[in-house]
């Protein structure tokens, strides 16, 4: 059985691993506050790839 360090360590792992390469990409390509129409797209698809969408959240999935 892991401790909890371990699941916390793995868990800061998993996030470094996407968050450093955005954070850099984020930073090598700044834009003028208000018109960030590359760092929208980023965001809206780190955001769908977690399973967020427009007027939905994961524990309350968009209705059909």
């Amino acid at each position: 059985m892991t401790t909890l360090t371990d699941r916390m360590t793995g868990a800061l792992e998993s996030y470094a691993a996407w968050q450093g390469p955005l954070f850099e990409d984020l930073h090598r390509h700044p834009e003028l506050s208000m018109l960030e129409e590359r760092t929208r797209g980023i965001v809206t698809a780190q955001l769908t790839g977690f399973g967020y969408g427009r007027g939905r959240s994961p524990s309350r999935p968009a209705r059909c």
